[in-house]
């Protein structure tokens, strides 16, 4: 839990793969001039909100911003990791290099899966695959657009109905098995858990 509550905070301030730094509006991997204003806005709000936690740590004390701000947001990134991750990785998913990467290969090896009575709370992001391709439809139309390109993609449609509890230990363990990928690899497959087992034996 610790690990994954730290994942997000830490992938904003240092990336993921690659050094990147999401507050640092200089930062040319992730950002283009047009976006650096936004950024610049965004990183304020981020340390004015800091200013106002410290505000509040000396007025009513460590503990006080601890209850009611860190162990929810904690929670919130601890819950945003495994969703992420849910969201990208299980046996079969295919990882491309650059060199064999494209926008719709990629994005559809993205995951739907079925949180039950948390969608709604998720803004239905269980509709994942036509998110990463559409990520300009608001939440409310997710549904709506999911139901239109389902029949469209046919097969390419990735979707998981597996138990979100299991799902994240096979996948894990999966990734676990395979997660350093050789640089001359073109497109790599997440083993099925059985064979990640057999290539470590």
């Amino acid at each position: 839990y610790f690990v994954l509550s730290l994942a997000y905070p830490l992938y904003l301030l240092s990336g993921y793969a690659r050094p990147s730094n999401h507050l640092n509006p200089n930062d040319e991997y992730l950002f283009t001039d047009s976006e650096r204003p936004l950024i610049r806005t965004s990183a304020a709000c981020w340390y004015a909100m800091l200013a106002l936690l410290g505000g509040l740590a000396i007025k009513f004390g460590l503990g006080f911003v601890v209850k009611y701000y860190f162990v929810p947001y904690f929670v919130y990134c601890a819950w945003l990791a495994l969703v992420t991750f849910l969201h990208h990785t299980r046996p079969g998913t295919k990882w491309y290099n650059t060199k064999n990467w494209n926008y719709v290969k990629g994005n559809l090896e993205s995951i739907d899966r079925v949180y039950g009575w948390f969608e709604y709370f998720h803004h239905d992001i269980g509709t994942h695959v036509v998110h990463h391709l559409f990520p300009a439809i608001p939440h409310y139309h997710l549904r709506e657009a999911n139901a239109a390109v389902k029949p469209m993609l046919g097969d390419l449609h990735n979707k998981s109905e597996e138990d979100i509890v299991e799902s994240f230990f096979v996948s894990y363990d999966a990734w676990r098995k395979s997660n350093v990928i050789p640089d001359d690899t073109d497109v790599f497959v997440i083993p099925p858990v059985e064979k990640a087992a057999k290539k470590q034996d």
